[in-house]
């Protein structure tokens, strides 16, 4: 017989922390994290859960250093353009401890709308899940009607294993999200990279309660369920990060007024997980959406770029989208010829860079090679270049660069096709994986190049005892 787990009562305790607002624990484990932006990071799914204890936070949650569940106190958009920045946070500690409630109230640039989120992390009946529940309200403070120009996002969820890319394709636990439209139909997007799913899910109506979330083969799926909505309610899925927007559509706001929203964010069993996915209608995806979004692909290991990224069904491949005439790609005549990519430039810097960017492995160092040709090059020349760039919020929030590498660029016209190779690039061992990397291809100056045969490798550090790569 399997064991059956006694039920643990949770002691939340709120701590601040250096370098953000608090960290919530729980009999000596951080469960969740603020930062100073207004972001949730949700580390714990469980009473019974090891975790650690953490006493700094090393960087506000954005999406690619998020450690477990990210969700917000502010608002992405408030139907205006704009979204609400923080302005104040506070918190209180109920039902001797079993209960925390953080509160965000947050206001736009112009000061016309400001809103309020109450989060309370709690458990599950049964005491074996730590679950949320939360309101949003998105206030109008001025004295008139307020028409709304775009949909409002009332919160942004995002788990760390959504998106891992092709450097983290082993530890990828979600492959696709689920959304139940307003006849009940749930309908199932594969994650991939190459097209957004914007213009299918406009095609869906959605009622004031629905549910959405994120989902694996035999794992359990991270759900946000909305109880109430005094407008309809609208997903949106981010086609880099896979974030699910939770957005609704709002004409307007009435003088004074307000719009609520009350939802719960948690996992659900295996077993019912399971069971929405293989019941779930996978969107349609036709033939002209395979040709249109098909573009070459780009994988670990030899890249021979005779194969487009499936649009159809769950995909970690980067992927290069041509634009004729500058960019082309010219596929292979068979199935086991080579394809190469082709850039072309009147004088002007042409950049052809990959789709989406990839998070860096923490201990690993990058080592790209391949095969380039060139035909009447002038200028600086054709090179392929790596660049690594990190997010952050001062001085400004933004994505700043932090280190290039590049071949030697090649110009005039080779005869035939010359090997090249990138400086590698290494990323330290360390707690926060924020880095994210974008390979290019560059022909700054005149005439046209090749790019074949792209060789794109990754080494732990620990290499000489046995882990040669991470992939393949």
């Amino acid at each position: 017989m399997n064991k059956i787990e006694e039920p643990i009562t949770p002691q939340f305790e709120v701590v601040c922390v250096e370098g953000g607002r608090v960290a919530i624990n729980d009999r000596g484990r951080t469960v969740a994290i603020v930062t100073r932006q207004g972001y949730i990071d949700w580390l714990l799914r469980t009473p019974a859960q090891e975790g650690p204890l953490i006493d700094v936070i090393l960087k506000g949650t954005h999406l690619s250093y998020t450690m477990g569940v990210k969700l917000e106190l502010i608002c992405a958009s408030v139907g205006d353009g704009s979204g609400t920045e923080l302005a104040n946070f506070s918190y209180r500690i109920e039902e001797e401890g079993t209960r925390v409630v953080l509160i965000g109230e947050g206001v736009n640039a112009n000061g016309n709308i400001a809103s309020r989120t109450e989060a309370q992390l709690g458990v599950t009946a049964n005491s074996r899940r730590y679950a949320w529940k939360l309101k949003t309200e998105i206030v109008n403070c001025t004295g008139a009607d307020l028409t709304l120009s775009r949909k409002i996002e009332y919160n942004n969820v995002y788990p760390s294993l959504a998106y891992r890319g092709i450097l983290h394709g082993e530890v990828k636990e979600f492959d696709c999200t689920l959304l139940a439209d307003e006849d009940g139909t749930v309908w199932r997007f594969a994650h991939q990279h190459s097209m957004h799913y914007g213009r299918k899910i406009a095609k869906l109506g959605f009622a004031r309660t629905s549910w959405a979330g994120f989902f694996g083969p035999d794992e359990e799926g991270l759900v946000v369920e909305v109880d109430r909505s005094d407008v309809n309610l609208h997903w949106e899925i981010c086609d880099m990060y896979y974030d699910l927007h939770c957005c609704a559509i709002a004409p307007s706001i009435s003088a004074g007024g307000k719009i609520v929203f009350s939802y719960h964010l948690g996992y659900r069993e295996t077993e019912l997980s399971c069971a929405a996915r293989r019941e779930s209608q996978p969107i349609p995806i036709d033939e002209d959406d395979r040709v249109t979004f098909g573009y070459p692909r780009l994988d670990l290991g030899m890249n021979r770029f005779d194969k487009p990224v499936m649009v159809d069904r769950a995909d970690e491949a980067l992927c290069f989208r041509p634009r004729s005439p500058e960019r082309e790609w010219e596929r292979p005549p068979s199935q086991n010829g080579k394809g190469a990519l082709r850039l072309q430039s009147e004088g002007e810097t042409v950049v052809w860079g990959s789709n989406p960017p990839v998070h860096a492995v923490n201990g690993t160092t990058l080592s790209v090679s391949g095969l380039a040709r060139v035909q009447g090059v002038e200028g600086r020349g054709f090179l392929f270049r790596v660049r690594c760039f990190v997010y952050c919020w001062e001085p400004e929030p933004g994505f700043y660069p932090l280190d290039t590498v590049e071949s030697i660029p090649l110009t005039g016209t080779t005869d035939g096709w010359i090997a090249f190779t990138v400086p590698d690039l290494s990323f330290p061992a360390g707690p926060v994986e924020d880095q994210l990397i974008r390979f290019e291809l560059v022909l700054d100056g005149k005439g046209v190049a090749w790019l074949m045969d792209l060789d794109v490798r990754v080494r732990r550090e620990d290499a000489e005892n046995g882990a040669d790569a991470v992939r393949p």
